[in-house]
């Protein structure tokens, strides 16, 4: 796990999100509401080295309700090991529903890190409160978790960290959802009332290693929105690892819809003679995905790109890339034909491509 952090030691203050205020309530009164013995972390460090398994297995299995963890619906068939995916999926589209922010990569900026730790967040309440296997130590209005823990929840969420693609994004100290406390050397996730909230799985589908499960966020009978996910078997090794695969890539509805990696489907679509680029696609009306407005963008330069921000231009929004020698490639966000390359002025002014 990659420490990285700004400031000092990090105490933080609960902010709400409107937009999920029954969700993730972060008050006081939500810690004192676990069943869990609160402890101070400081005074449990060695404690929990040596035990958190027993703890969890004397205090969580007795005291916490194990929850059913999404709704299938009738035809759709899962693929093996998959019961606790669903929390993964929820903690995600949670952050999408309230933070609008999309699925954190590698590429992204660092205005983009707390859409890494809300998700960590989310995941770790759910697993507290609706699992048997949570190992959290409550200490205020946080859960502590254990190194392997952390690691385990971020490859869980983000494939390319349980590749070693990806390290944790810098933290500082006016963060929400998330600290460090360098004294015992770990991450604490605010607490969350999860609330109502389910995932309904509509659709699953698999072709060599890759799994697309499409699904939607329900709180109570009400659907809140529908997604797609890109799933692989996960690739981080841990002694026991409760999550069998990892989420390499989100879209929500009104994106782009996701399809099955190149590299899996490539004998496929070549025989079929439909293999497609992302320059392929017609504009549609519809907003589509930074994931695909990259794979345009590094067409265009011929050669990898980073997203640095969404901006809008005369008029029209754009998704900006930067190459290695810091050119802009701008891609409209609704119409993935038009590309182009050009240059910031220091007035803030734009020379584009001819």
């Amino acid at each position: 796990m990659k420490k990285v952090m700004n400031g000092k030691k990090l105490w933080k203050h609960c902010l709400m999100v409107a937009a999920l205020a029954s969700l993730l309530l972060v008050s006081a009164a939500c810690g004192s509401s676990r069943d869990k013995k609160e402890s101070n972390p400081k005074e449990t460090e060695n404690q929990q080295k040596d035990d958190s398994k027993e703890r969890a297995s004397t205090e969580i299995l007795t005291d916490q309700t194990v929850a059913e963890s999404a709704v299938v619906e009738e035809g759709v068939t899962l693929p093996d090991n998959f019961e606790n995916m669903p929390y993964v999926m929820e903690a995600l589209m949670v952050q999408d529903y309230a933070k609008n922010m999309p699925y954190y990569n590698s590429d992204l900026s660092e205005e983009y890190n707390d859409s890494f730790y809300y998700s960590m967040a989310v995941l770790a309440s759910l697993i507290e409160q609706k699992t048997a296997f949570g190992d959290g130590v409550v200490s205020g209005k946080y859960y502590y978790l254990s190194e392997e823990t952390v690691d385990k929840y971020a490859a869980a969420l983000y494939d390319e960290y349980g590749q070693g693609k990806m390290e944790f994004p810098s933290l500082d100290e006016n963060d929400i959802y998330a600290m460090y406390d360098e004294e015992i050397d770990s991450y604490a996730f605010i607490i969350g009332d999860v609330g109502d909230m389910m995932v309904h799985i509509t659709d699953c589908s698999q072709q060599g290693d890759e799994i697309l499960v499409k699904a939607a966020l329900y709180s109570g009978d009400k659907s809140l929105k529908e997604y797609e996910f890109l799933l692989r078997p996960t690739s981080f090794i841990a002694e026991q690892n409760d999550f069998a695969y990892s989420v390499c890539d989100m879209v929500s509805a009104g994106e782009k819809e996701i399809g099955f990696s190149q590299e899996s489907s490539e004998s496929e679509s070549t025989a079929q003679g439909q293999e497609e680029s992302a320059l392929d696609y017609e504009s549609s009306g519809e907003k589509i995905s930074i994931a695909n407005a990259r794979n345009a963008a590094a067409e265009y330069a011929e050669e990898d790109v980073a997203y640095d921000r969404t901006e809008e231009i005369d008029g029209i929004e754009y998704y900006i890339f930067k190459t290695s020698a810091d050119k802009m490639i701008l891609v409209d966000s609704h119409d993935i034909q038009n590309v182009f390359g050009a240059v910031e002025n220091e007035d803030g002014s734009w020379t584009f491509d001819q």
